[in-house]
């Protein structure tokens, strides 16, 4: 047998097909959904890191004023910081009043951590100072630190970004406010310096994985840029319009920018995000999404292929277990797994018909077998009968011619019987039957001179009703042989033929003979059960036998106890025509 090998069929592949297409628009669905809310989370966070950006500034200018409360705190402080504004000229602090001074500004640097210096500037002294946060001493106050500000006292200012060193080098920004003097010189001011930082801080903490830029602007420009780009040159803050929103520079490329104005103050805080650059984050997680859809997609794919190998597989054994018991190996079986699923149910099912088909075929081959036998038997018995007739023929022209009329015509009856028996069909009518019944009656009762009163009751509707050919003679033979008592002076039999339920034909022979105990009716009808398909016997066994053979099972003979003495002997079959029964015989009548 050639062995099929296992492809991907149409069906299969419109259904790989299909899962791809489904597949691809989950994954569409999946990553758009995956890209709205990681985006909205992104623009979310920059919103708030902005917004603590500008809420971290304006509190530092809120408490400003708070830097101012140590000089207050004692008068000899007030006095000294009067006595700084009032010097003009070359007059410098001496080294008392320096020390005063590094003590008072130390104690003003402690009032918020976010301050890195304060600067006292005197516009008529030549010598001004400072004092940073990492210093112990006054330092000469730092060129350009006012440049482009207003000088003006008696008001707080926002001024912009400075950039100073501290004592160990390094390059520090600030962004600084102004406050007012304590003199009597109006062009004087205290300018308090804040690390920037801070801002870092909060943007490390919380944005740390968003690239965006967070600018802080007031009217003197940028004082806070995270990327440290937008410091120089001139930035124009309408350019970040008023609200959050797409923006195009010269160069075409577009940026999203939030806004936070304070037009009291004249600031503005923003974030800046490049449009590409919030399409590459909102889509971090994508790649992800897609590895795992592409790992189940394999998974799936994989597990229906290898499922359709095994169903297909299963299908080809059963195919191939079929074609083994079509080339008649009844005896080969399927195999079962003990999955115990379709595949093994139908396999046991296959089986168990295999089982039931083999023991037909055994029936039917048996059934074949002794009708054969018996068609050869009746062949053997046919052989060149015709001797018998005519020697029967003599005799009784013989009889007849010497007067004795009677023996001729018993010689005459036994020569039909001879005849019916080898030339009769193996199917009779019911009619037929009683017939040949009769004639054989008139010879057994030869023997007792008439002795037994035979009544037939055959119902008329079934006279053309087809029956196997002497199949009731056996049972009126065994009366005579067994149950008949030359002692009894009176004797009868009765012979019927009825319709019974379920469309069968019930033949009912009953005597008032010697009679059987009842155990032995039952042994007998447990031996006619037993004797079915055996072959052995002729009497009321071969009756048995032969109905079971051709009409089945559910078909035979029992053995009643006649009331009030005697047997009944009661023979079922199916109502069949003469021609069912010449078709399932394979008889084709010829004229």
């Amino acid at each position: 047998m050639e062995k099929r090998k296992y492809k991907i069929r149409p069906v299969n592949r419109l259904f790989i097909i299909w899962l791809f297409i489904i597949l691809v628009m989950f994954a569409v669905i999946t990553c758009s959904s995956s890209y709205i809310v990681q985006k909205e989370n992104i623009m979310q966070q920059c919103e708030a890191v902005m917004q603590e950006v500008y809420e971290l500034y304006d509190e530092k200018i809120s408490s400003f004023s708070e830097i101012y409360v140590p000089i207050f705190a004692s008068e000899d402080n007030e006095r000294m910081i009067r006595s700084y504004f009032s010097r003009s000229g070359e007059s410098i602090p001496d080294a008392t009043e320096r020390a005063r001074l590094v003590s008072l500004l130390g104690e003003m640097l402690r009032q918020d951590e976010a301050v890195s210096f304060i600067a006292l500037y005197n516009p008529d002294a030549v010598h001004n100072y400072c004092f940073t946060v990492n210093g112990n001493s006054l330092k000469d106050f730092w060129p350009g630190i006012l440049e482009g500000n207003d000088e003006s006292g008696r008001r707080m200012q926002l001024l912009g970004r400075y950039e100073w060193k501290d004592d160990n080098g390094n390059t520090r920004n600030a962004f600084m406010v102004k406050g007012g003097a304590l003199g009597g010189n109006d062009g004087g001011c205290i300018i308090v310096g804040y690390n920037a930082d801070i801002f870092d801080q909060i943007i490390r903490q919380d944005a740390s994985e968003i690239s965006a830029a967070f600018i802080l602007v007031n009217e003197n420009g940028v004082i806070y840029d995270s990327e440290g780009k937008r410091y120089v040159g001139d930035f124009q803050t309408e350019w970040l319009g008023e609200e959050s929103a797409y923006h195009a520079d010269t160069d075409h490329s577009v940026w999203f920018t939030g806004v936070i104005r304070n037009r009291g103050r004249g600031l503005t805080a923003a974030y800046i995000m490049p449009w590409w650059q919030i399409v590459k984050e909102s889509n971090s997680v994508t790649w992800l999404i897609l590895l795992v859809l592409v790992f189940f997609s394999f998974f799936a794919l994989v597990l229906y292929l290898y499922s359709s190998r095994q169903i297909f597989l299963k299908v080809m054994q059963i195919q191939n277990g079929l074609a083994i018991i079509g080339s008649n190996e009844l005896d080969y079986r399927l195999q079962v797994t003990d999955l115990n699923d379709e595949f093994d149910e139908i396999a046991n099912n296959i089986n168990a018909m295999t089982v039931r088909l083999k023991e037909s075929i055994e029936r039917e081959y048996q059934m074949r077998l002794k009708q054969n036998r018996a068609e050869l038997n009746q062949i053997q018995a046919r052989f060149n009968p015709h001797f018998l007739y005519n020697t029967l023929e003599i005799i009784r022209g013989n009889l007849f011619r010497s007067g004795d009329l009677e023996n001729a015509d018993y010689i005459e009856k036994l020569s039909r019987i001879f005849r019916n028996i080898t030339d009769a069909s193996p199917v009779l009518s019911i009619r037929e039957e009683i017939s040949f019944c009769s004639i054989y009656m008139a010879l057994l009762q030869l023997r007792f001179h008439d002795a037994v009163d035979v009544t037939y009751a055959i119902d008329a509707e079934l006279q053309e009703c087809g029956i196997l050919a002497h199949l009731i003679q056996p049972a009126i033979e065994n009366y005579f042989v067994h149950a008949l008592s030359e002692a009894e002076e009176y004797h009868t039999m009765d012979i019927m033929c009825v319709l019974a339920a379920e469309n069968r034909i019930r033949f009912m022979i009953a005597d008032n003979g010697t009679g059987l105990s009842e155990e032995r009716v039952e042994e007998i009808n447990l031996q006619l059960r037993s004797m079915a398909n055996s072959g052995k016997g002729y009497g009321l066994g071969s009756i048995a036998n032969r109905i079971r053979l051709f009409y089945g099972e559910e078909y035979g003979v029992v053995l009643e106890r006649n009331q009030p003495n005697g047997i009944k002997v009661i023979i079922t079959i199916p109502k069949m025509s003469v021609d069912e029964h010449q078709r399932r015989l394979g008889i084709v009548e010829t004229d």
